[in-house]
């Protein structure tokens, strides 16, 4: 697997792997490794494309986002920044300046399923074809829970 973050970058991951992970729901990338030259072996891109969602459940919203605030400040700066920072303290003074406000707009959080349905749907009409939920915080069993309960019943119908 290679994380691409552009074309290019899955263009390579395309003549040298197995398979694509990323993070933004752009089907330029996904098609840019399904449409590259392919390994060595002459097979065909048909390795997997994998899309990495990132939200917060928690009971409320406003607790969603205080949690990802406090472990996941560095969502809310975007991918077109975190590649050109050149080491962890420029990571962390940029960090620093991150809103409460742009954490909430960059991923999912709260306990209503419907926004985080509609982040996995865009991924999927990008044409990735699997999906890697990462829940932000310690909050993992309540998420387990939530997935079970809320979000396995309509993943399954979406196909």
């Amino acid at each position: 697997m290679l994380a691409a973050g552009g074309p290019q970058a899955a263009s390579l991951a395309a003549e040298c792997c197995d398979g694509l992970i990323t993070t933004s729901a752009d089907r330029e990338v996904v098609e840019a490794f399904r449409n590259g030259d392919g390994r060595d072996s002459g097979r065909s891109n048909g390795g997997p494309c994998y899309a990495e969602v990132s939200l917060s459940w928690a009971k409320t919203r406003e607790e969603a986002i205080d949690t990802a605030f406090e472990y996941n400040r560095w969502g809310g700066l975007g991918w077109d920044v975190m590649p050109e920072l050149p080491d962890p303290e420029a990571f962390a003074s940029v960090a620093e300046r991150t809103t409460r406000e742009q954490i909430a707009e960059n991923a999912p959080c709260g306990p209503d399923p419907e926004p985080l349905l509609e982040e996995i749907q865009e991924h999927l009409d990008a044409g990735f074809d699997h999906i890697v939920l990462r829940q932000i915080g310690p909050e993992q069993s309540g998420f387990l829970d939530f997935f079970e309960r809320e979000l396995r019943p309509r993943l399954e119908k979406m196909g």
